[in-house]
């Protein structure tokens, strides 16, 4: 994998973990808004594990992990 596609899939994770908080912060706990909570939860969980990463800083991908499973389980 290239820096460039590394760089890209690190965007792309910084990206939704943007839109689960937005999703959160509506606080719609409605059948659609769940799911994208949930769906943008698993994608991110499955990325973290990619042996890929170097210095990347996951801080907000793992603070989006949980504050979503937290949502999802409230």
């Amino acid at each position: 994998m290239t820096p460039q596609e590394i760089a890209k899939q690190y965007s792309t994770m910084i990206f939704l973990s943007g839109s689960i908080h937005e999703g959160i912060d509506t606080g719609d706990r409605d059948e659609e808004t769940l799911y994208f909570i949930s769906k943008n939860v698993k994608h991110l969980e499955i990325m973290v594990e990619k042996d890929h990463w170097t210095n990347e800083d996951m801080t907000a991908v793992n603070q989006a992990i949980a504050d979503g499973t937290a949502y999802l389980g409230a």
